[in-house]
């Protein structure tokens, strides 16, 4: 026997070759809301990481400025000493 549309109906009582564990599921709200939580959460771990990274901003001869936490400290590539003052050697020239 045949549908409306033409397709044929197997005697084992379903019209459609693609069987349910294949079908792709269709978004309703509830879900996508539940997605958008998901993302929305996701977003804000990803934000927490990064603030607790140190951030570089600049860098001057031998040394480099980082930021993490709101607080700024200087890191010189060449010897490995990290201090919290500006050193002398970063700062800017005077311009004329």
């Amino acid at each position: 026997s045949h549908t409306a549309t033409g397709q044929y109906i197997r005697a084992t009582g379903y019209s459609s070759t693609v069987r349910w564990w294949e079908k792709k599921r269709d978004d309703s709200d509830s879900e996508r809301s539940t997605g958008s939580a998901k993302a929305k959460r996701a977003k804000k771990a990803q934000d927490e990481v990064a603030a607790r990274k140190p951030r570089q901003v600049a860098i001057r001869g031998y040394w480099a400025q980082f930021v993490q936490g709101g607080s700024t400290y200087y890191f010189n590539i060449r010897s490995g000493q990290t201090v919290w003052d500006r050193p002398g050697e970063f700062e800017e020239p005077e311009r004329l």
